[in-house]
């Protein structure tokens, strides 16, 4: 009949896109053959920024009496950023008189808890249309990524039938003669998901009837309130301003409400901050801003409050980190004061004790004569290279910026060995012509603190003319124009003469002990013993 192909030979897809895209619109049979029942169809649709278009299937009238019969119609693509989500439909062909039986609608859509947080019920309705006869309907359920007694109710297991009753004919497909719904309850879980899906499906003993749609798909929406602190910690200094700590919500926020407010550690209000608290509504921003106060005082180098999260709304599920540790570092300048210095026994390696009070980030300390940089906590370990006195430069840098330079001299006497003239400690020479003849004594830190070998140096005008001879056991010849005659016995008695000064003036002889024995630190420069004497 004209009516019945009327009805069934209008189908269409729409897509909504900022881009042109193209579909491919074809059918192909099931169990109704081609061109004997439907006239076959191959389209190219273009969908310019979404739209909605459709196509004519022309449906083959005949005077047969046939069962119901069925074909479908595809859509495909070549358009990789086109996905096609229903990419086809059944197109049913009924004899007059067939009853039509289908949900209707092929999509529910509902939300996991209601307003008291318990979970959600959706309603289902299935329509019949042309009813001559009663007809009854199953109905079953078919778990997707939504499980069956985990996330709903399962209505097969409470024997759903729909029982649609015969009360007069009607002519036309499509008039609705009843409408039954029934209910299918969600079950809610503390747990964050994904929407999930179930089907719901039709099913009759009855070959007459049509279903259509027979299916219809159930989503899930998942609307659990996940509240989190954004940060576990929070580190500011005394005096910044305010402190803004905000937590994170995942989930609907539309109705839900929680709140954000301080406790007090080491750290208490008023005194080091403001006390507050926030109740966030809705989608309102979760953020507290928090004043942090500077009591201009010196204290312990850190303190810490808290902000915690709660809620008695029972669609907020608040998870960990609920809690956030706010460490406020005082900001007053670092203290340093030093405490003893020691040498060790051989007085060349020294350690400085010293205290540093604050909130200390770095602590540097370097030797200014040498430019040495050592490592130092509360105390430093330095050697020094003779005795004398060296300037350690400790600089504490604070967390919170500040900084303290302190810089102390360290002296310490270090033991030397010595040389001592046999004559008295009158430093002259024995002058014969173009000789000078220097007898000493060597003691000092060594076996028996006795010295056998010596450095000679022969200078004049303080200047150094020849370095690096010794004298020892066995004599030493110098290079020309010097001769150098030495000897030294085993109980550090010496004699040395030098001859060959080829003009007058003053001359000196100088002679240092040299004690393998001992650090050679011990025996330089101040223990050096010079014998002056005019040619």
């Amino acid at each position: 009949p004209d009516s019945l192909s009327l009805y069934h030979s209008w189908f269409c897809h729409w897509y909504i896109s900022l881009t042109i895209l193209h579909c491919l619109f074809f059918q192909s049979s099931y169990s109704s053959p081609v061109a004997a029942d439907f006239y076959p169809l191959s389209e190219s649709l273009t969908f310019h920024d979404g739209g909605r278009q459709c196509v004519n299937i022309s449906i083959v009238t005949g005077d047969a009496l046939e069962n119901v019969e069925k074909f479908s119609v595809v859509l495909s693509t070549r358009d990789e950023r086109l996905e096609i989500k229903r990419y086809y439909a059944t197109v049913y062909i009924v004899e007059d008189g067939t009853v039509r039986i289908g949900f209707s609608q092929i999509v529910y859509q509902v939300e996991e808890e209601d307003e008291n947080g318990e979970g959600s019920i959706v309603e289902i309705c299935v329509e019949a249309g042309d009813l001559d006869r009663d007809v009854n309907v199953y109905v079953t359920t078919s778990s997707q990524t939504a499980i069956a007694g985990e996330d709903y109710s399962d209505v097969l297991a409470e024997l759903r039938v729909l029982k649609f009753k015969f009360q007069r004919r009607r002519r036309f497909i499509g008039s609705i003669t009843e409408e039954q719904c029934f209910n299918v309850t969600i079950l809610s879980d503390p747990f964050v998901e994904e929407d999930e899906v179930f089907l719901v499906q039709l099913s009759t003993d009855d070959s007459g009837v049509v279903l259509s749609p027979e299916e219809a798909e159930v989503v899930i929406l998942n609307n659990d309130i996940i509240v989190q602190m954004e940060l576990a910690e929070y580190n500011v200094c005394e005096g910044v301003g305010s402190l803004m700590v905000c937590a994170a919500v995942t989930g609907r926020t539309v109705t839900s409400s929680f709140t954000l407010a301080t406790n007090p550690g080491t750290a208490t209000a008023p005194e080091d901050y403001e006390d507050v608290s926030l109740e966030v509504v809705g989608e309102q921003i979760p953020c507290l801003s928090i004043t942090i106060k500077d009591d201009m005082e010196r204290e312990s180098c850190d303190e810490t409050f808290t902000v915690v999260l709660s809620t008695s709304d029972p669609s907020v599920i608040i998870v960990s980190p609920n809690t956030s540790t706010v460490t406020i570092y005082d900001n007053e300048e670092p203290r340093i004061e030093f405490i003893n210095n020691t040498p060790d026994s051989t007085g060349f390696n020294i350690s400085s004790e010293f205290q540093i009070e604050g909130c200390i980030n770095q602590t540097m300390c370097t030797i200014r004569q040498t430019g040495e940089s050592i490592a130092c906590q509360n105390s430093a370990s330095f050697t020094q290279e003779r005795n004398g006195a060296r300037t350690l430069i400790i600089t504490a840098s604070g967390v919170c910026g500040n900084s303290q330079t302190l810089s102390r001299i360290l002296r310490s006497d270090v033991p030397v060995c010595d040389v001592h003239q046999i004559n008295g400690g009158v430093e002259q020479a024995t002058v014969d012509g173009n000789s000078a003849t220097v007898l000493f004594e060597g003691t000092g830190p060594s076996v028996d603190n006795v010295v056998t070998d010596f450095g000679l140096s022969i200078r004049r005008a303080s200047a150094n003319i020849v370095t690096g001879l010794m004298c020892s056991t066995a004599a030493t010849q110098a290079p020309s124009p010097f001769t150098v005659t030495c000897s030294v016995d085993n109980v550090g008695h010496g004699e040395v003469t030098v001859s060959g000064f080829d003009s007058s003036g003053t001359w000196a002889i100088a002679v240092r002990p040299i004690e393998p024995s001992v650090d050679s630190r011990l025996c330089r420069r101040r223990i050096e013993r010079t014998f002056t004497f005019d040619i």
